[in-house]
């Protein structure tokens, strides 16, 4: 059974909107009960990585299939 990479897992889960809102309000929510603010910190660090991640992968998707496309015109010439 293949093993899952907890981080990009929930990265892949944090890219979600409604997601991502309810695990922040779920550490703020700790925060406000335990007066902890590692959660808050980690979880709003966790949301921005995601937002970076998924921001750009359709522009290494973009560049990807351009380099495909010029490859295979290239090599059909």
């Amino acid at each position: 059974m293949p093993v899952k990479n907890y981080q990009d897992d929930l990265l892949k889960r944090l890219s979600n909107p409604n997601y991502a809102s309810q695990y922040l309000k779920v550490a703020l929510d700790e925060t406000f009960k335990d007066g902890n603010k590692e959660a808050l910190i980690l979880a709003l660090n966790n949301i921005i990585e995601a937002k970076k991640m998924f921001k750009t992968l359709p522009k290494t998707t973009e560049k990807s299939q351009k380099k495909l496309i010029k490859f295979y015109v290239t090599k059909n010439s």
